[in-house]
């Protein structure tokens, strides 16, 4: 068996990595803090190179001068910052509205040590966002409607 290591495809996988990290780095879904950090850029660098070998990206749209690879890996980085941050805000909702109802309910000055990113979180905040946590994986991730939950 052979390994071919094509400079553009490579070039391809770093890039998609650099779209997905601030996904495994920044959101509670992803990015597990008892998870190292090494087995998280090894996961993010393994499904780059899946999803790059897997749709077949054209590597001939990869810029090839220095000035041109720093201005992508640029883009990749804000796109992916940009994603991790929607996928931040619609789980700080979840967190935000049991804050709301733990101070109506007087659960306020309790907290609850959340076990994913071991810090102190109201009540009910906790337990809406862990189960919004486990209903985003248990959809697939989103998936759901038909398109790849087959």
């Amino acid at each position: 068996m052979d390994i071919i290591a094509d400079s553009a495809l490579i070039t391809a996988v770093l890039l998609v990595a650099l779209r997905l990290g601030p996904l495994f780095v920044l959101t509670p879904v992803f990015g597990v803090p008892g998870i190292p950090v090494r087995v998280r850029v090894l996961l993010g660098i393994g499904l780059a190179a899946l999803l790059v070998t897997g749709l077949h990206v054209d590597t001939g749209a990869i810029p090839r001068s220095v000035e041109g690879l720093i201005v992508a890996a640029l883009g990749e980085l804000v796109i992916g910052a940009a994603l991790a941050f929607g996928l931040l805000a619609a789980f700080g909702a979840f967190l935000y509205g049991g804050r709301l109802l733990d101070t109506q309910m007087g659960f306020a000055v309790s907290n609850l040590l959340d076990p994913i990113s071991r810090v102190q979180g109201p009540l009910l905040g906790t337990v809406f966002n862990l189960t919004a946590i486990a209903a985003f994986h248990s959809l697939r991730g989103g998936t759901a409607r038909g398109e790849g939950a087959r």
